[in-house]
């Protein structure tokens, strides 16, 4: 035998002192004989018009044989209610060649009679395969025999207008999926009563509509199916399946179940794996993973757990690349937070995650924005840092749509996230709430400078406090750059930076002691204004150098009054000599403000801890004091020359 040639075996039974095997071309078991001699005997009592001969197929157990009979009756025997049966024995390997040569099978039947010789019968039999022509079945009958032979429980029967009504789709579909029908499974396409071997009824029966009454009442065993006239439209799988049979395809969907099968699915019923094929392959060079997992998790409710999880595992190590590709990642993604059956691997379900993000951005984001509004910790702790790890800060503002509760939730994962510009551009409320989740990450040590510039650059609002309860004293140097205008800010109201920067004057007064040449006057004076110079430590040196930068004849009341009472204090309390203009201008300033009572208190506060003390009676002449303070330095203003603190005015007496 070869792929286009088979060699069968033949019987011939009929009567002769009885009914039994006539001829053989091969040696039988007594058990298959004896099945034979009952399944090859007349199937009722009277012929019926279209039912004067039928067929029968079923399996021979022992010799591993199907058997394709043909029944005629035979009114030219003496003996009423006699019957000649031909039958083919193909072996099971060879339902596949016979499935594409029906036409050929049917020709091979022979029916006998009592002039002729029988000895032809005892011979095998030679067929060749037929020349490949398109097969055209009814469609209908193709989907009503689907439905009744894979949908539905044996045995069953069904009405038939002859016996022949049926035939060629019957035997299509029965070699096709025999190995995938219901074991030994067995038709006839004639009878008047209901037929058995022994205690085994005939898995599917056909019977024409004036003994179906008779056989409804005789078998409480056997089902009667729905005409084929009375079926309007068949499910979704029966079409599917028909396609998949006219098509070729067969032997794919074969390859699929077995992938999937193994010894703890054996209740699956052939439907149901149909039904799974159908969604999860449409013939379109592509597959569907997830549609199949919805169709298990409602299908095989004892088994999907099973079933689900080897066709994602078997999908993952490529095992249906034949099937097409697939690229809805974001959807198996679903299946796996949908069904809580489906387990995957971290690892597996990262890849699935970059996959998905890579190839379906919006599928990606509607996942997130389902998870950052669940209750349901596991789930997010579980998907939500692997989304935020994916993500850029270039890339948040699309993937967010500047959702609060998106943002919020992955910038608490993924600080870096916050260098989003699109953030800083929100509602004072918004941005206040994403300060909230960067102390998280702070707390966690996963927050980088670069988010405090980013915020600064583009916020509105100032933050300033919020800023440094996050950063800290490493928010300073920043503030100081923003104040000092070597970065832009975007907001004008700085007073909270300044006071917070004034907490930390020293760093302040380092960068004062660095070369000036690096700073504007503008940039000196903005230093000044923070330095302490009650606390904070420079040298002389640098002091008269920055003096020596401003024109102090140029500037305003106020920055005058800004840089006397920034170096009073240092010419108070160093051991150096400061040159005489410095001095001159520092003390006459603040001299005459304190005549005035124009001086501000606090810093008055601060002064007079550094100046000399007097009488109790003379405490409310700060001038004086300052004089006394100066002179004791060693200093000589001529301005000051005219108050004398020590001798009494004899123009006084």
């Amino acid at each position: 035998m070869n792929e286009n040639t088979i060699i069968i075996h033949q019987t011939l039974h009929g009567y002769s002192n009885g009914h039994h095997l006539l001829e053989s071309s091969v040696l039988l078991s007594d058990d298959s004989k004896r099945k034979m001699d009952i399944l090859s005997d007349l199937s009722g009592t009277d012929a019926i018009d279209g039912f004067d001969f039928y067929y029968s197929g079923y399996l021979l157990e022992n010799e591993k044989l199907v058997v394709l009979a043909k029944t005629w009756y035979a009114p030219e025997m003496s003996r009423p209610g006699c019957v000649w049966t031909h039958s083919l024995l193909i072996p099971i390997q060879a339902m596949t060649f016979c499935a594409t040569n029906i036409d050929v099978l049917l020709t091979e039947f022979k029916r006998p009679s009592i002039s002729e010789s029988q000895t032809k019968y005892s011979e095998s039999l030679v067929i060749n395969r037929q020349e490949t022509i398109v097969k055209k079945y009814d469609a209908k009958k193709i989907q009503y025999l689907i439905w009744v032979m894979i949908g539905q429980i044996p045995p069953n029967y069904v009405l038939a207008k002859d016996s022949e009504e049926f035939i060629k789709e019957l035997l299509f579909i029965w070699f096709t999926c025999y190995s995938e029908l219901s074991y030994d499974y067995s038709f006839i396409t004639g009878t008047n009563f209901i037929k058995s071997d022994n205690n085994n009824l005939i898995s599917l029966q056909f019977c024409s509509k004036q003994v179906r009454n008779k056989l409804s009442h005789s078998s409480n065993n056997i089902t009667l199916m729905k005409s084929i006239d009375d079926v309007q439209k068949f499910p979704q799988w029966v079409i599917n399946t028909q396609e998949i049979l006219v098509n070729g395809e067969w032997s794919k969907f074969l390859a699929f179940k077995k992938l999937l099968c193994d010894g703890d699915l054996g209740e699956v019923s052939l439907a149901s794996f149909i039904k799974l094929y159908s969604c999860f392959y449409n013939a379109k060079n592509s597959i569907d993973i997830y549609a199949s997992l919805e169709l298990i998790d409602k299908l095989f409710e004892k088994q999907r757990s099973i079933i689900g999880n080897k066709l994602l595992g078997l999908y993952l190590q490529g095992a249906f690349r034949e099937w097409g590709a697939y690229t809805a990642y974001s959807n198996i993604v679903i299946a796996t937070i949908k069904f809580n059956w489906v387990n995957v691997l971290p690892e597996t379900l990262e890849l699935l995650i970059q996959k998905g993000f890579s190839t379906d951005f919006i599928g990606s984001k509607k996942i997130v924005q389902y998870l950052v509004k669940i209750d349901n910790s596991p789930l997010q702790e579980k998907y939500l840092p692997i989304y935020a790890s994916l993500l850029s800060p270039s890339s948040f503002e699309s993937f967010s749509d500047m959702d609060y509760s998106v943002c919020n939730v992955l910038i608490a994962i993924n600080s870096t996230l916050a260098e989003c510009d699109a953030i800083w551009n929100q509602s004072r409320g918004f941005q206040h709430g994403i300060l909230n989740s960067l102390q998280i990450c702070k707390s966690q040590n996963r927050l980088d400078n670069k988010v405090l510039r980013i915020i600064l650059d583009n916020s509105e609002f100032d933050f300033s406090n919020d800023i440094y309860n996050i950063w800290g004293e490493a928010s300073i140097s920043i503030f100081l750059e923003y104040l000092l205008g070597i970065e832009h800010l975007r907001h004008n109201d700085t007073s909270k930076m300044v006071e917070l920067c004034k907490r930390y004057s020293y760093i302040a007064a380092s960068l004062f002691e660095k070369d000036l040449k690096q700073f504007t006057n503008k940039q000196i004076f903005e230093l000044m204004k923070i330095v302490n110079p009650f606390t904070d430590k420079l040298t002389s040196k640098r002091l008269i150098s920055a003096y020596s930068l401003f024109d102090i004849n140029g500037l305003s009341e106020y920055q005058r009054n800004e840089i006397a009472d920034f170096y009073l204090p240092f010419i108070i309390s160093s051991k150096d000599i400061f040159p005489y203009e410095i001095v001159s201008f520092a003390v006459t300033n603040v001299h005459e403000r304190l005549a005035k009572l124009d001086y501000p208190e606090e810093k008055w506060a601060k002064l007079q801890k550094s100046l000399p003390s007097v009488t109790v009676f003379n405490q409310w002449d700060r001038c004086k004091r300052l004089r006394k303070a100066i002179k004791k330095k060693g200093y000589d203003i001529k301005q000051l020359n005219k108050y004398n603190d020590n001798e009494l005015d004899i123009h006084l007496l």
